[in-house]
């Protein structure tokens, strides 16, 4: 027998093809994490962790998307430069015989120049079909799919062997796999989401130019300020035990809640997240006393804690596990 490697993948970054690109993956043991960040700073940050033996890998070709909206834009920008610099000049009153005419006028047929080029260029580059990995993942059927960049292919290719050896293992010697993937979703500012409602929200006055239309815009920011009065109503020792959950301060986040839980031993959301603290620091055990001290009127919130807990600990486990493997001579 040998031990089965401990090598870990840290941090091989993906591009997604729906453009996310502050995502990477990482295999430990044989959970493969899939870490993803969003939104205004990264602000919104999500990780699931995957047993090997939910993921089905398939590989394919597509057309990429970005190279056709570069080409078409390659072709749009310098007319669309050309004409409000024409406005700009009348605007002024530049001459027809000036210098400065004719300087604009040479300079305008060298961008067009160059954007016809980038469209030629980009425009091929879409007809030019790209290899893209899907990871498939049971039971629910979702799907993580990103480009096999060349550079990267190495890289990817020796991700998919990983998966597929250490898989065979797993579906070789665990008597009960895996059934639920462990999903942790983290959003640590409203802005993207209010930035983005103050958008759609103004997109009818820039349509229909009509300036009432405006007052749409105080929807967004009644729905801003509500959440924000929302959290402030919330204890002082909560309020900076999240933000040292946000920053994986852990221990510091457990002394506010243990010392907010004394002080308001009925505080539902700092039972809930004292919870949550403990098994992102993978205290299980201290996860799971936390839960059981719930009041009987939270049984169905208790049964919920302790199935995710005990789910959450048996994939730490094979996080950090060294499978065997029998080494034929």
């Amino acid at each position: 027998m040998n031990r089965f490697g401990r090598e870990i993948f840290v941090h091989l970054n993906i591009h997604q093809i729906n453009h996310m690109q502050n995502s990477y993956l990482s295999l430990e043991g044989t959970i493969l994490i899939f870490h993803e960040e969003k939104g205004y700073k990264r602000s919104i940050r999500s990780e699931l962790q995957i047993p090997l033996e939910l993921i089905s890998v398939h590989e394919r070709s597509r057309f990429r998307g970005s190279c056709l909206i570069v080409s078409l834009l390659s072709l749009l920008a310098p007319l669309l430069m050309a004409g409000i610099s024409g406005m700009i000049l009348e605007t002024i009153g530049i001459e027809d015989r000036s210098i400065y005419t004719d300087v604009f006028v040479v300079a305008m047929l060298v961008l067009q120049l160059i954007g016809f080029m980038l469209f030629v260029i980009f425009l091929t580059k879409f007809f030019v079909k790209r290899k893209t990995v899907c990871l498939v993942i049971a039971p629910d059927g979702k799907t993580i799919e990103f480009w096999k960049e060349h550079k990267y292919s190495a890289e990817v290719d020796k991700l998919l062997e990983q998966i597929a050896r250490r898989k065979n293992i797993v579906e070789e010697t665990l008597l009960q796999p895996a059934k639920k993937v462990v999903g942790y979703s983290e959003v640590h500012s409203i802005l993207p989401k209010f930035s983005a409602l103050m958008y759609l929200f103004s997109l009818p006055a820039i349509i229909t130019r009509k300036l009432s239309l405006t007052c749409l815009l105080f929807i967004p920011i009644a729905w801003f300020l509500y959440r924000k009065m929302e959290f402030i109503r919330q204890p002082k020792e909560y309020r900076k035990a999240l933000k040292s959950y946000f920053n994986k301060e852990w221990d510091q986040a457990i002394n506010l809640l243990k010392n907010l839980r004394v002080k308001i031993p009925k505080y539902l959301p700092a039972h809930i997240l004292l919870v949550n603290v403990y098994i992102r620091a993978n205290r299980f055990d201290e996860a799971l006393k936390v839960a059981s001290r719930l009041p009987d009127e939270y049984i169905d919130v208790v049964q919920d804690i302790q199935t995710d807990t005990w789910l959450s600990k048996r994939i730490y486990e094979r996080r950090k596990d060294n499978l065997k493997e029998v080494n034929e001579e």
